[in-house]
């Protein structure tokens, strides 16, 4: 009986707790949140050929949200906005490119490979790049657990290179030049992401987040390799597409700085 009766009162304790501590729910109006994670491909643009060494982009990468900013609006719904810098796992050099060339001719000629066209100043870092993403959150909260369903809109760039290539044959006075470019500097192709955060209030004011995210994207990316024969004018022209649909998903985890708390309708 005595057993009973106390866990009626540690039962009826918990429940009390539980309610009294709901002002955690829908009362901030602004988060704003940091995180590091992983984007990992489902399918992938590069194809394993020499022209994706002319590619500036990584089918695997980490990336570090450095600021993601939601308002909400009303009690339920929100708008976010998230810059994120992204490094790229396995991105490789250009001058693999160039081995591949010499690979692929040196049996049967001489070769000239001219210095990268496309000048690499737009990525400083050499494997970084920035995103930019913005979209509408929704806010499920109880008490200190939290799950905030969203859909965004990711602004991404792929930086592209050229190349130039002279061949002269050996034992002969035949003379190729071999062109791939790709059109434009900058490629840039819209991802749209559906996620969630879900996360636990460690106090009012801070939130231990963690993050899943999809994303689906079709770059329109075509090389055009140009062989011209010097002495013949004939000219060759060969597509290489990068127009695969790409499909991925990134896992993270972060910490949520809660702001501006009101009672929200």
């Amino acid at each position: 009986m005595k057993i009973g009766l106390v866990l009626i009162l540690f039962i009826t304790a918990v429940v009390n707790r539980s309610i009294a501590q709901d002002y955690f729910s829908y009362r901030s109006s602004l988060h704003l949140k940091q995180s590091v994670g992983i984007n990992l491909p489902i399918t992938k643009l590069l194809k394993g050929i020499p022209t994706d060494r002319l590619i500036h982009h990584s089918d695997l990468s980490d990336y570090v949200q450095a600021l993601s900013a939601t308002y909400f609006w009303n009690k339920r719904w929100g708008a976010t906005i998230s810059f994120q810098v992204v490094s790229e796992n396995d991105y490789e050099d250009p001058d693999r490119f160039n081995q591949s060339i010499i690979e692929e001719f040196e049996k049967n000629y001489y070769i000239t490979i001219d210095a990268i066209s496309n000048s690499r100043n737009f990525y400083p870092s050499g494997g970084d790049f920035n995103q930019i993403s913005t979209g509408v959150t929704y806010r499920i909260e109880k008490n200190r657990l939290f799950v905030y369903p969203k859909l965004s809109a990711i602004f991404n760039s792929i930086q592209t290179e050229s190349k130039n290539i002279n061949l002269k044959e050996k034992n002969s006075n035949n003379i190729l030049t071999v062109n791939y470019d790709c059109g434009k500097k900058v490629s840039n192709y819209l991802s749209v992401s559906p996620g969630a955060t879900f996360g636990y209030k460690i106090t009012k004011w801070l939130y231990a987040t963690a993050d899943v995210q999809f994303a689906y994207s079709k770059p329109n990316l075509v090389y055009t390799k140009t062989t011209t024969n010097v002495v013949t004018n004939a000219v060759n022209k060969e597509e290489i597409r990068y127009d695969q649909s790409l499909v991925g998903f990134s896992v993270g985890a972060g910490l949520t700085f809660a702001l501006f708390h009101r009672k929200m309708n």
